[in-house]
C-alpha cells in the first residue's frame, strides 16, 4: 500500500490491562505475550520498510522491550489541548510507575534521552500545536526541544489555526538537526537539575549544537566553556540558529535565556 510509517497505540493496554484513569481495561497478560506482539509488528514492519512507532508504552525495566521491538517510542502524555503547561509545566518532574512515566516532553525528554542515539531509538514528545502556545519564546522552545533530542516534528497546526506562525515550521538552520539525523543529550538526565536544560550533540560533519533552554518564568544566564565541554581548540565560530546571527569566534559562551525560550547555537570548529 506504500505505507511507510506504523503507529501503534494503546500497547499499554494490551500489554498489562492497566490504564491510570480507568484502571483495569483489559487482562494481565504475561510478559512474553507483549514482547511477541512487539516481535510481530517490527518484523513485519522492517521487512517493508515501515518506520513502527510505539504509542503508549509502559516502558517497563528502562523500556526493555520497546528499544528491541520498536523504532520509535512516545516518552510523554498526549498534547491534548496543548499550551505551555503541558509540555513544561504538567506533573513536572515526578516520574510514576506506568505510562506515561514523565507526563511532559521536556521531562521525558531529558530522562529517556539516555537510551536513544544516532541511528538507533526514536523518541517522540507527541504533536505541536504552536497556536495554543502564548509567545514566540514557547514556540521556539518546543521545536527546538524535540529537534534536539532527535524527535519529529509532529504538526497538527491546521491552515485556519497557524496565523503568522508558519516561519517557525521553516527555518533550515533549525530544520537541518532533523536532516541530518541529529540526537543530542542533556547534561544531565535529572529533570530536577539546571544541567538537563542544556543540550549538546555532534552533527555529521563535525559541528556542534548546544541548545540552552529556559523553563522557569524568569530570565536565566547559561553559560558553556566550550573548550572543556566540546574537547574545543583554537577558534570557532558561533552561530544563533533562531536569530540568524554570528557571534563570532569565541571559546566559551554565556547568553541571557528569556523565560520559556531556548537560545540554539551552531559552533563551527575553524
Amino acid at each position: 500500500m506504500g505505507i511507510r510509517f506504523l503507529n501503534a497505540d494503546f500497547l499499554s493496554w494490551f500489554e498489562d490491562g492497566f490504564d491510570k484513569n480507568l484502571v483495569d481495561v483489559g487482562s494481565d497478560r504475561p510478559k512474553e505475550h507483549y514482547i511477541t506482539a512487539m516481535r510481530w509488528i517490527k518484523e513485519v514492519a522492517d521487512e517493508n520498510n515501515m518506520l513502527f512507532k510505539a504509542v503508549m508504552p509502559h516502558l517497563n525495566n528502562d523500556a526493555e522491550v520497546e528499544q528491541r521491538y520498536s523504532h520509535m517510542v512516545r516518552i510523554n502524555e498526549d498534547v491534548a489541548s496543548g499550551g505551555w503547561e503541558r509540555f513544561n509545566e504538567d506533573d513536572r518532574a515526578n516520574r510514576r510507575d506506568w505510562w506515561s512515566q514523565w507526563a511532559n516532553p521536556m521531562d521525558g525528554y531529558a530522562y529517556w534521552s539516555q537510551i536513544a542515539g544516532r541511528d538507533s531509538l526514536i523518541l517522540c514528545g507527541d504533536f505541536i500545536r504552536l497556536n495554543t502556545l502564548n509567545t514566540d519564546e514557547e514556540k521556539k522552545s518546543v521545536i527546538t526541544q524535540h529537534l534536539v533530542a532527535g524527535g519529529p516534528l509532529g504538526v497538527s497546526d491546521q491552515y485556519h489555526t497557524i496565523g503568522d506562525d508558519l516561519w517557525l515550521y521553516q527555518n533550515e538552520e533549525v530544520l537541518a538537526l532533523n536532516y541530518d539525523g541529529f540526537v543530542g543529550k542533556p547534561l544531565e538526565h535529572n529533570s530536577e537539575s539546571d544541567n538537563s536544560q542544556t543540550w549538546k550533540g555532534r552533527m555529521s560533519n563535525g559541528d556542534w549544537i548546544v541548545a540552552f533552554f529556559n523553563r522557569d518564568h524568569v530570565n536565566r544566564v547559561r553559560s558553556m566553556d566550550l573548550k572543556a565541554s566540546l574537547g574545543l581548540e583554537g577558534s570557532v565560530q558561533v552561530r544563533d540558529l533562531w536569530e540568524r546571527e554570528n557571534f563570532g569566534n569565541k571559546l566559551s559562551v554565556s547568553v541571557t535565556v528569556p523565560p520559556h525560550g531556548v537560545v540554539l547555537l551552531r559552533v563551527i570548529p575553524e
